[in-house]
């Protein structure tokens, strides 16, 4: 399993050591007896700016396959995860498989078996003016023409259809997970990303399952409705969203990786 960290493509914080991702890692290899690894890839102000953001996480899963031998497991059954940020790239890591334009220098990534993108920014220019700053700065130009639906090989010059893995659906052969809080409870990310990333794959003929918790299943103590200042919200790898989700994500894990 490669675990990637969100963070908005470009918050320190949320590095691959943030106890948030540490303490998803070990879950996951807890539950799963697979070997996790947790990445990190360039940000903004490092020079991460798309592809380079892409072709970081590639170059992990490259990196990983090829010591696969040494390390006792099967390259055939790697599982990306990702959050936030970090979900957006691993999407686009199973939708760009094949483009050798996109393929980084360390060279071709394999395919990875299964993708689990937990709280997905998958239409980019559907996030609205808010979001505008911070997707145009990681997409490295101005992202303001609507996608809405894969387009598959129809624009291979906008970068910005590039950047944004609800245009790669269509291409995706291998099962993606995605989970989602519902309106209102995650206030960065809507719904609607998850859904139109599920219907775009849906309309594609992909394996996919759409996971939207009942609010009911969310820990009080762990997960306040009105989050106040300091307070987390079920976004990302935050323990209300991994808990309430967590069995139909082990569900989804099981028939690729563990041992065998």
């Amino acid at each position: 399993i490669v675990v990637v960290h969100g963070g908005g493509w470009n918050d320190c914080g949320r590095r691959k050591d943030s106890p948030q991702v540490v303490n998803y890692a070990g879950v996951m290899a807890a539950l799963t007896g697979a070997p996790v690894f947790s990445i990190e890839y360039r940000l903004v102000d490092e020079g991460g700016r798309f592809p380079a953001n892409l072709g970081d996480v590639k170059c992990a899963i490259a990196s990983f396959a090829a010591e696969a031998d040494a390390w006792g497991f099967d390259k055939d059954r790697i599982a990306v995860i990702g959050e936030s940020a970090g979900a957006h790239l691993a999407l686009m890591v199973a939708g760009t498989e094949g483009r050798e334009d996109l393929d980084p220098e360390c060279g071709t990534a394999p395919d990875v078996a299964l993708t689990i993108a937990y709280s997905p920014p998958t239409d980019l220019n559907a996030l609205g003016a808010p979001y505008r700053p911070v997707v145009d700065a990681a997409a490295g130009g101005a992202c303001d023409e609507p996608v809405t639906a894969c387009v598959g090989t129809d624009r291979p010059c906008d970068r910005c259809a590039d950047f944004t893995p609800v245009a790669h659906a269509c291409t995706m052969d291998a099962p993606v997970v995605l989970v989602q809080a519902p309106d209102p409870w995650d206030k960065l990310i809507p719904e609607s990303q998850a859904r139109a990333m599920a219907t775009a794959l849906e309309a594609a003929g992909a394996d996919v399952t759409l996971i939207i918790p009942d609010p009911a299943g969310f820990p009080d103590e762990d997960c306040p409705e009105d989050p106040g200042a300091g307070q987390l919200f079920p976004h990302g790898f935050v323990p209300c969203l991994t808990s309430a989700t967590g069995d139909a994500v082990t569900a989804a894990l099981a028939p690729v990786v563990g041992r065998r």
